[in-house]
Formats: C-alpha cells, structure tokens, sequence
C-alpha cells in the first residue's frame, strides 16, 4: 500500500492533540477574519444614529437600502433576482413588521439583525478559507517533496499569466497555487487544485496529469483532462477539522471518489483528510486495502502526508 504510516484504520484516527491544535488555529482565524465584519456592523450603527430619528427614516436613506434588506434576512444572492419595487416594498414591510414595534431602539435591532446576516457571509467565507488552509498545507509539502527529491518544479498562481519558477516560491503564495509541475525523467506531470472535470458532477480537489499547459487557463485544463489517458491522478481533500462534521465531509468525499473510481478505472485515487473519527477510519481503510483507494493520509499527521506527496512526485 502507498502510505507506510497508514498501518491500521487506528492510525487514520485524528488524535485529540490534532483536533485541539486544529480548532486553535481555526478559531484565531475567524477571530481575524470577523474583524471587517464586525467593522461594517459598527459603521452602520454610526450612521443609523447620526442620519435617522425614527425608523421610518430609514427608507429615505436608498444608499442604506441594500444593507437595510440584509439585515432584513435578504441574501446578497436573493437581491440579484429582485426589481427596485420588491426591495421597497420590502424595506417598508421590515419597518413595520420588525423596526416600528422595537420603538426607540430600531438601531438596535437593525445592528443586532444584520450582524446575524453578516455571520452567515462569514461561515460561507470560513469553509471557503479552511479548504484554502488545507490547499496551502497541502502544496507546501507537495513542494517540500520535490525539493527533497532534487526535481526542479515551476508553479502556478490563480490569477497569473505565466509560471513562475520553482525558485522563487514563498509559503505565503501557497494557498493560491493553482498548479505546480515538473519532470519525471522525461515524462511531464502537472498537478491541478480544484479542477472541473466534464462528466463529474463537481469539482475535484486534486488532479494529476502527464501534460504540460502552457497556462492554467478554465480552456487549457479542460483541453488537458479531454483524453483521459493523461490523467495520472485524482484526489479529494477535506480539511475541516470539526469532528462533528466529520461524517458528513467523508460521505461527500466518498460520493465524489465513487464517481472518479467508476468513471476513470485506470486511474490513481488519493483521499486525504483532516478529521477522521473511527467508523470513517475503518471504511477508508477498507477502501485501502481494496485497492479502491491507492493511497490515503490524514492531514493533521505529517508523516502520512509527507508520504502521500512523496507518491505523487513519484507517479
């Protein structure tokens, strides 16, 4: 099997130390990331009290009326799909509903709502920054991999228009890598994040192929998955470290590594994740053993990710 640090479904487990160091990090993140948030709500109580005597001011204030309509539990989302007539009528049925009975205090309640809308945008811009933490992990030992094995690699930044070169990596571009490739021998390998691949239904979060793009385009890489005999390597990858969750990210996971199993049979699976509980463990494990899996690694345990790059610098 393609782990040696993966002896057992117990050594997938992620440890207690794992999960309190994981919940650490992610809650001293949010705690930075709250803050524009928690800013926004305090500038509108600013203007609130410095524009506005009463509630029914509000709906003369039409630069407010955008975020007066999240604070009423209107979605950035839902307000695309609105003409000017609903949001008005819709601001007044707030006023009336929901601001005049709270009297004086209208401020209040407006602030108090819309910091409920503005933790919503927030838990949406967390899972988005925890798959981003797990990516970065992820490529820095990918990258830590090759510079070991003495390959010269170049990378991807999303966003760029040229490669830049293995030399000039810095940690703190991780997270924004889209691709890194090098050479084995004089096969090219081209490792992709979070690609969309025709005929599954989601994206898949990595992605290795015997390909050399010129740039990391959607067209490119849609050119580059269209003969699948280039594609060396899929892969999911969870970083969600709340065990609660835990389930719920393997039975996607497991889902979307189903679809790759039977719509790629050649092709090598990998599956790395952050929390794993027990029940998990031993499926994946399973899975391992079968040979539906070729390698596996949690991402809190170093050794079995180390070694999880180490097989894909090796494909």
């Amino acid at each position: 099997m393609n782990n040696v640090f993966v002896t057992s479904p117990e050594s997938l487990v992620t440890t207690h130390d794992a999960y309190r160091a994981g919940v650490l990090e992610i809650a001293l993140f949010k705690n930075k990331e709250s803050i524009p948030y928690l800013d926004k709500a305090k500038a509108l109580y600013v203007t609130l009290r410095q524009n506005t005597k009463t509630c029914s001011d509000v709906l003369k204030m039409t630069e407010l009326h955008e975020t007066i309509l999240e604070a009423a539990g209107i979605t950035q989302k839902t307000k695309k799909h609105l003409t000017v007539i609903d949001k008005t009528e819709l601001l007044q049925k707030f006023i009336d509903e929901v601001l005049a009975p709270s009297g004086k205090k209208y401020v209040d309640e407006i602030v108090f709502r819309y910091l409920m809308a503005l933790g919503e945008q927030l838990g949406g811009h967390m899972r988005n920054c925890i798959g981003n933490l797990a990516r970065g992990k992820m490529v820095r030992q990918l990258i830590a991999q090759l510079n070991v094995a003495g390959k010269d690699f170049k990378y991807f930044i999303d966003g760029d228009k040229v490669w830049s070169d293995g030399v000039k990596f810095k940690v703190e571009v991780a997270e924004s890598i889209k691709a890194i490739a090098w050479r084995n021998g004089v096969h090219v390998r081209t490792f992709l994040n979070n690609v969309n691949v025709e005929g599954l239904s989601k994206n898949v979060d990595m992605v290795l192929v015997e390909k050399e793009l010129p740039v990391i385009t959607s067209s490119e890489m849609k050119k580059a998955l269209a003969d699948t005999k280039e594609i060396i390597m899929m892969g999911e990858l969870k970083g969600g470290i709340d065990p609660a969750g835990g389930d719920e990210h393997w039975k996607t996971a497991r889902g979307a590594l189903e679809r790759i199993r039977k719509a790629y049979k050649r092709v090598d699976i990998l599956f790395i994740c952050a929390s794993i509980e027990k029940a998990m463990a031993k499926e994946i494990y399973s899975m391992f053993q079968m040979g539906d899996l070729n390698c596996v690694a949690n991402l809190t345990d170093n050794n079995q990710l180390g070694s999880a790059c180490e097989w894909i610098v090796k494909l």
